[in-house]
């Protein structure tokens, strides 16, 4: 999620779904929506650290949000960590489940820190 500059400026969600390793030698299926599109995200390099937040059930949007909020504040109210500037706004939501599993599922919000 990168939010937007302003108050009344949209905030860009990017939805990404994980590719088993079976099929990332030959990619998957090309899309037929113009608006879906095929993306290789690398793991995230030294020395970016982040805070981590995890929460289980199915979360809203409003309700990751709300998860993410939380966790910036928490960083910024500590006395040892800040939230990166260098990325400001910047955070990531983790969802590890089939649509399918009920109960017991894993999520995760994150946010780039650095020490102070």
């Amino acid at each position: 999620m990168l939010p937007g500059s302003g108050p009344n400026c949209n905030t860009t969600f990017t939805v990404s779904f994980y590719v088993p390793y079976l099929y990332q030698s030959w990619g998957p299926p090309a899309p037929t929506n113009p608006d879906i599109y095929i993306e290789a995200i690398s793991p995230l390099t030294a020395p970016v650290n982040v805070a981590v937040s995890e929460y289980s059930g199915f979360a809203e949007q409003k309700e990751i949000i709300a998860k993410a909020a939380a966790l910036e504040k928490e960083v910024n109210d500590s006395n040892d960590l800040a939230i990166d500037q260098s990325i400001p706004g910047l955070w990531y939501s983790a969802s590890y489940d089939p649509p399918f599993r009920l109960t017991d599922r894993h999520n995760e919000v994150f946010v780039p820190i650095v020490s102070k």
